[in-house]
């Protein structure tokens, strides 16, 4: 089966293949930063779970994962060597608790073909984004057969407080421009709509989980500052307006998820698994580095056409 870490591989391949085809010999390549904010997001549920019979396997190979640990996580978070778990026992199921809005920024490097070519549509982007969310006190059930240091009694209803630190994501983005005869000729020619999907990683880390019964009293607490890694498939969709020939507004939506997140030392037991999720609405500037073709093409006509006529006598 494909992981996430081979989709990427095979994202990287796809793309350094695009970039080697005839259409993509001399792209037009931007840069762009962005700021908004991000909301509607939150924890989809917490799972714990015991491994009872595990088997080590040594690995010396270090994945894009460990990387994305030793540029923005703790560099003693991964191990040298693998294990697997032939056999688990679920502790609970909790349900997750939601995030408030938060701020978010971030910044992209892109490419699009020569105008012209066969595939003038589709552009490809690296793009990377945090925020910064936050989450009170939350409403929290939970169901299991084992108690564990943040469920001491099971069934368990209450509020749950999570603090964390800011949420991570790069990802590879390919975005497919599509063209409307209205936004041909005209103002509505400056505006550029697309459409998105890509896949990248995100990290989070849990700094400390706070769990209260229904009275207000604290019956669990753990904060181990545990850091996960997590596969994202992020969705985009936006538009862009030109302002010079160079310089663009931009403005997107993007829903982020980030599936397969576990924690070792958030809770007793061997980890504990989550899924997380967020909509971020951002707007920002990004500077295209050479000009459009087309532009540039008619630019150069109309000053040829109208070059003043000098004679010499």
């Amino acid at each position: 089966m494909l992981t996430p870490i081979g989709l990427i591989r095979v994202l990287l391949c796809l793309m350094f293949l695009l970039a080697a085809t005839p259409s993509w010999a001399e792209p037009r390549t931007y840069f762009g930063v962005f700021g908004g904010v991000a909301t509607g997001g939150g924890f989809s549920e917490f799972k714990n779970e015991t491994c009872v019979d595990r088997k080590n396997e040594a690995s010396t190979d270090t994945t894009f994962v460990d990387m994305f640990y030793l540029l923005f996580g703790d560099s003693s978070a991964f191990e040298s060597g693998e294990s697997r778990c032939n056999r688990v026992r679920r502790n609970y199921r909790a349900s997750g608790p939601d995030a408030q809005t938060a701020g978010a920024w971030g910044a992209k490097f892109g490419f699009l073909p020569e105008e012209g070519s066969s595939v003038e549509n589709i552009g490809i982007e690296f793009i990377y984004f945090e925020r910064y969310p936050k989450i009170d006190r939350q409403p929290v059930s939970a169901s299991g057969s084992q108690t564990t240091a943040l469920f001491p009694s099971l069934p368990f209803s209450g509020t749950m407080e999570v603090d964390m630190s800011a949420v991570r994501t790069l990802a590879i983005m390919f975005h497919i421009y599509p063209k409307f005869r209205v936004l041909e000729e005209g103002f509505a020619s400056r505006f550029q709509p697309y459409l998105g999907a890509g896949l990248g990683i995100t990290h989070l880390q849990l700094n400390e989980v706070r769990v209260y019964d229904n009275s207000g009293t604290l019956v669990g607490r753990r904060g181990e500052n545990d850091s996960a890694v997590g596969a994202s498939f992020p969705l985009t969709v936006g538009f862009d307006f030109q302002v010079k020939d160079r310089v663009w507004i931009t403005s997107q939506y993007i829903f982020s998820q980030a599936l397969g997140l576990r924690f070792d030392e958030i809770d007793t037991g061997d980890d504990l698994q989550t899924r997380y999720f967020d909509h971020l609405f951002l707007m920002g500037i990004r500077f295209q580095f050479n000009p459009n073709s087309r532009a540039t093409a008619r630019q150069e006509a109309t000053e040829i056409r109208f070059q003043p006529l000098t004679r010499s006598w």
